[in-house]
């Protein structure tokens, strides 16, 4: 008896993927846990493994092939011993059933026609009518002054002048044509747009920002990378990894924080797992660095390179992106000032990081320079008040503000 081999689900957003390369070809024998096929998701490219033991019969859906749904039939195996045209032969794929909703489409389809038809039918005079044949004007696009909404004569000239003083304005104006490309959607791409359209509209965001003094930030960041290439070390701490930190300590200390909404429960992390938003080609994505609150900058900043150089090459596991108590994007690489992010579902706070800058400030009195940096925080207000956002931002600020809390 054949055996369908199924698209497989290798993400809990995904509902299609791309069947990108098959490893084993047609004829092939496999054993559990071969790797038959390369899947991309709508995260990562993916390895597809056997679960049963035979031969590949058939393959019926190509490599490169896109938009493959999940669930849907891609190869049949023969089972041990039996004759693989048999196999293929006695395949009976299932039938689509047509949906009524379809039959109901046709019927308003229908309807919508026989309704255009009529309003084709137009009420004029017949002097109005010879005077629009003469003039290339449109009845149906006029509306009648006459009886009943009968189109006359004064229509159609009004019409016939309307019409040659647009034509007149349309020589005077350059024409510019423009050229447009209609661009197939990624995966990720089609995953990205339904997600964020659920956040905006069932998620409640608010919106909080507050402005921090990094200066000593910035000296610290400077001592312990110079120290680190007085060891003839190649590694950086960036300003992201000690706000990764920040946020880490600051989440530990509010529970309340790191928690997510569940229909009609809330549900509290017990450890600290902070999203970090990557950009690529097709969209974002964003690998989790796990229990951040207990380790160290150094630490930090090596997880961080490595997630990254994997997110950019499509190598990184479910279980290094999918989850995470909070979200952070940093867009100060790119001159951005401020901004206000979108929230991750189920996540329930996202930081957004803005550049640093140096701005004049007010210290006891007088006016001095400042390193500023501007970060915001969007939530979710069935899990986070407004007061406690507020305290939980000004945490991560008092940390940043005094960095040597960090070490």
């Amino acid at each position: 008896m054949p055996i369908q081999l199924l698209m497989p689900a290798l993400s809990p957003t995904m509902t299609e993927g791309t069947l990108g390369k098959w490893i084993k070809k047609e004829g092939d024998h496999v054993n559990p846990g071969d790797v038959m096929a390369e899947i991309e998701t709508d995260k990562a490219t993916m390895e597809f493994e056997a679960v049963d033991s035979g031969i590949i019969a058939k393959i019926l859906v190509p490599e490169n092939s896109h938009g493959v749904k999940v669930n849907s039939v891609i190869a049949i195996l023969a089972e041990e011993g039996e004759d693989i045209q048999e196999c293929i032969n006695s395949y009976q794929p299932t039938e689509i059933k047509v949906s009524e909703t379809i039959e109901v489409a046709s019927e308003i389809s229908q309807a919508i026609q026989s309704i255009q038809k009529d309003d084709k039918r137009v009420f004029a005079s017949p002097l109005a009518k010879k005077i629009a044949s003469q003039n290339d004007v449109d009845l149906s696009k006029l509306t009648g002054s006459g009886p009943y909404g009968r189109i006359v004569k004064d229509d159609v000239l009004g019409a016939k002048k309307t019409l040659v003083k647009a034509e007149k304005i349309a020589h005077e104006i350059p024409q510019v044509t423009t050229e447009s490309t209609s661009v197939e959607l990624s995966i990720m791409r089609k995953v990205i747009a339904q997600r964020l359209v659920e956040s905006k509209t069932t998620v409640p965001h608010f919106y909080l920002m507050v402005d921090c003094n990094v200066t000593k930030l910035v000296q610290l960041r400077e001592e312990i990378n110079h120290n680190f290439a007085q060891v003839s070390s190649t590694k950086k701490i960036s300003v992201n990894d000690m706000i990764l930190r920040a946020t880490g300590l600051s989440l530990s200390m509010m529970p309340a924080v790191n928690a997510s909404w569940a229909n009609d429960k809330i549900i509290q992390y017990n450890s600290v797992d902070i999203s970090v938003a990557v950009a690529l080609d097709d969209g974002l994505i964003t690998p989790i660095v796990r229990n951040a609150n207990n380790k160290s900058l150094s630490v930090i900043s090596d997880e961080v390179k490595s997630l990254v150089k994997k997110a950019k090459e499509g190598k990184l596991r479910p279980d290094e992106f999918q989850g995470g108590s909070i979200s952070i994007s940093n867009l100060g690489m790119y001159s951005i000032d401020s901004f206000l992010a979108i929230i991750n579902p189920p996540q329930s706070c996202i930081l957004s990081v803005g550049g640093i800058s140096k701005k004049p400030i007010v210290v006891n009195d007088e006016i001095k320079i400042a390193s500023i940096m501007t970060i915001g925080i969007s939530c979710d207000h069935r899990v986070v008040d407004g007061a406690l956002a507020a305290e939980f931002i000004n945490k991560i600020k008092s940390h940043l503000e005094n960095p040597l809390s960090l070490i």
